[in-house]
């Protein structure tokens, strides 16, 4: 009873670490699939990417010309579109605001 018990366990803990293989295989291929992309197509069209001295940054600019000036950045793991409920509230309320998203070698 306990052999068969300590079976159906390990059985189970086997097809639990393969799911967690396969699961993180996959994600990290479809990152690779759409890390190898060309940058201008996947970037969002309200936006533009400006060469640096540091590499190329991802812009997008909403707003009045005339109201105060905000740059937003985020981190890593994010992109600029997370930002999009912020730039519109912004613009709303008069500030005039770019949002730097990626800054690319």
């Amino acid at each position: 009873m306990i052999a068969k018990i300590a079976r159906r366990s390990l059985a189970a803990l086997l097809v639990l670490c393969l799911l967690l293989v396969g699961t993180i295989a996959a994600f990290r291929l479809l990152a690779a699939l759409r890390e190898s992309a060309d940058r201008d197509a996947l970037a969002p069209p309200s936006g533009q990417l400006i060469a640096t001295r540091s590499g190329r940054v991802f812009v997008q600019e909403k707003g009045s010309t005339e109201g105060v000036p905000v740059v937003l950045f985020h981190g890593t793991a994010a992109w600029s579109e997370l930002w999009r409920q912020t730039i519109d509230r912004l613009a709303a309320a008069g500030y005039a605001e770019a949002h730097a998203a990626q800054i690319t070698g």
